[in-house]
């Protein structure tokens, strides 16, 4: 722009000094030299002025609420259907909520594919096998998630100021105010009671004066981080600034929550807790519920004009048969109603 702003008063100068040395009077060529230096001047300016103009609109315009980031590792068994479905039909009454759904398998199901779709909820459907070894069921998919989500965050958060990153189960039970008054708000690390997990009625974060103290959980004493995967969220500009994710090097018997938090380089005074200020007896929000395992061979029922699934035969399944203890449940385990049967001891748990 100077150079343009050179050459234009190089040619103004030439030109007066040739119509004065001819007698002329050179004010209505100045004044036409004059308005085309101005004209250059307003195709240099006008521009970057309309550019800052349109950065500060597209700034004022970004949605003030977070987007929600919900995680969920999902995998074949009879069950999922209705779980997934139960699941969509929560989000769905979420706004400004994107969803990454993780597939254990070579590929991904197209009748997830099609609950997804119907929820009308903005998704990623991806599928990642776990490799052999890993050490939990949804660790793998959980950093594979992770990990896309770094490589697209610019795009998911483009018309957004901020965002939140939640790991939801599909086999979970979700108030929605846990999404619209606990993980909206999260500025840092936020926690929350979650009933039905690690053996007891509720396990939660026990504070003093807003601050964390300890917590009321399984194996609260080994653990740093006791708390179940649908009991914290993470700002994104946390899980942006880190390559943290759910490794083969965390423990499975102390679970990947309290590995995955450590490397975070979290402590206690991090941690945000929701719903403690509530009067009287405080809710719950979300449930670590689990569907009664039912095991059945595709093969068999291959007529039923209906889409289901089956049990995996390469899978372990289990049935929580005490406070810290599961027991494997082989898929070939008998059906019938005798006393000593797996669905006979369903029975009689359920006081059928």
């Amino acid at each position: 722009m100077l150079l343009l702003s050179h050459n234009v008063l190089s040619v103004l100068d030439e030109v007066l000094q040739r119509e004065h040395r001819k007698g002329r009077c050179p004010r209505r060529y100045a004044a036409s030299a004059l308005l085309l230096m101005g004209c250059c001047l307003l195709l240099y300016v006008f521009p970057s002025w309309l550019c800052e103009i349109e950065k500060k609109l597209r700034e004022s315009a970004k949605i003030s609420e977070p987007l929600i980031i919900v995680i969920t590792p999902t995998y074949e068994r009879p069950a999922r259907f209705a779980e997934m479905t139960r699941l969509a039909n929560t989000l769905h009454l979420i706004p400004h909520l994107f969803w990454i759904v993780i597939e254990d398998g070579k590929k991904i199901e197209p009748h997830v594919r099609s609950i997804l779709k119907r929820s009308t909820v903005p998704f990623t459907y991806l599928a990642m096998k776990t490799p052999t070894n890993y050490p939990g069921r949804g660790w793998y998919q959980r950093s594979e998630a992770l990990r896309w989500l770094r490589n697209n965050s610019a795009r998911l958060t483009d018309n957004y100021r901020s965002g939140v990153v939640y790991f939801a189960d599909d086999d979970n039970s979700y108030d929605t105010r846990v999404f619209t008054d606990y993980i909206r708000n999260v500025k840092k690390l936020g926690m929350w009671a979650v009933g039905l997990s690690g053996g007891f009625p509720v396990e939660y974060p026990l504070t003093v004066n807003g601050t964390v103290v300890g917590f009321h959980a399984w194996f609260a004493g080994k653990r740093k981080f006791p708390v179940d995967m649908a009991g914290f969220a993470i700002n994104l500009k946390y899980i942006l600034n880190s390559s943290t994710v759910i490794g083969m090097h965390c423990r499975p018997q102390l679970g990947p929550e309290t590995c995955f938090l450590e490397d975070f380089g979290f402590t206690w005074n991090d941690i945000e807790v929701f719903g403690e200020l509530d009067e009287g007896k405080r809710e719950v929000l979300v449930w670590h519920t689990k569907t009664i395992p039912m095991f059945f061979d595709k093969a068999k029922y291959a007529n039923l004009p209906f889409k289901f699934e089956g049990y995996d035969k390469r899978r372990k399944y289990y049935f929580p048969t005490s406070k810290h203890g599961k027991t494997p449940i082989k898929p070939t385990t008998p059906r019938s109603k005798e006393p000593g049967s797996y669905l006979g001891k369903v029975l009689k748990i359920m006081r059928f």
